[in-house]
């Protein structure tokens, strides 16, 4: 995730003040783990998936 974060959010940004960097990796991990859909994950989100394994296994 970090290799992706560095590239597709921050590679073409000049400076960020620190809160405006912490703010903005935040949200990216928001988004990778409950927004993002996955077809390996049969078009759930990562965290939908997780959700939905673990109403299976109780």
């Amino acid at each position: 995730m970090w290799s992706h974060l560095k590239i597709e959010r921050f590679s073409f940004e000049h400076c960020l003040s620190e809160l405006e960097m912490m703010k903005r990796i935040e949200a990216a991990i928001n988004w990778y783990n409950n927004e993002r859909r996955q077809e390996t994950l049969n078009g759930m989100t990562p965290m939908t998936y997780r959700n939905h394994a673990v109403k299976k296994t109780a």
